[in-house]
């Protein structure tokens, strides 16, 4: 099960939820953070099939849940950027919620 933390609203309004630090599904990520700290990409410079599989995963969440997965200092949230900004935006311009 996911550790969420449920930000309590201050001024009538719901903050996003978000992984709490030491949830196992943030932990989970680690081994990306690592390698996506050291390229830009699972194979180097450039996505390969890996990034496109993992980046999917990714893109299903970003597309049905308002949940935030990744904080905006997250290596693995610039890896994702660059993905959804790859073939001109293609990933970006489907339906979702901001990221």
């Amino acid at each position: 099960m996911l550790d969420v933390v449920k930000a309590r609203p201050t001024d009538g309004k719901q903050e996003r939820p978000a992984w709490g630090e030491k949830s196992a599904a943030k932990q989970s990520l680690e081994p990306m953070r690592v390698m996506l700290g050291a390229q830009p990409f699972f194979a180097g410079d450039t996505p390969n099939y890996a990034d496109y599989i993992v980046f999917g995963c990714f893109q299903w969440s970003r597309c049905i849940s308002e949940f935030q997965l990744l904080t905006a200092d997250d290596p693995v949230a610039a890896w994702r950027a660059r993905l959804l900004a790859a073939f001109d935006g293609l990933a970006r311009d489907a339906p979702g919620y901001a990221v």
